[in-house]
């Protein structure tokens, strides 16, 4: 049986298309934009593309970003591992949906 990807950027390196493919270099460029952006309004560093596109899968960042455009709010009180210890130790887990969950309601 063929694992898929868990990752676009993955998805591209198994089809076959080399990093110069249009498709490829977009969603690289958008990311890259992303994380300058997340960078400015968290003033934090992020880790690079290829890891950060894993990492917001958590949701952790999201939090943050809310927290930081509506500081004091009580529902990020809320918020499930945000300083990825159960993440770094574990992965993923379905609980980190509430912080994507969060984000949704707050929105």
């Amino acid at each position: 049986e063929r694992a898929f990807p868990s990752s676009p950027i993955m998805a591209f390196a198994v089809a076959g298309a080399t990093p110069n493919a249009p498709d490829a270099y977009g969603y690289l460029c958008h990311l890259q934009e992303t994380k300058q952006w997340l960078e400015s309004c968290l003033k934090i560093e992020l880790p690079p593309v290829d890891e950060l596109e894993e990492r917001l899968r958590n949701g952790v960042y999201l939090v943050r970003l809310g927290m930081a455009l509506l500081p004091g709010d009580s529902l990020w009180n809320k918020a499930y591992d945000l300083n990825e210890t159960k993440y770094s130790s574990r992965g993923l887990d379905f609980r980190h949906t509430d912080n994507i969950n969060l984000w949704i309601k707050w929105l």
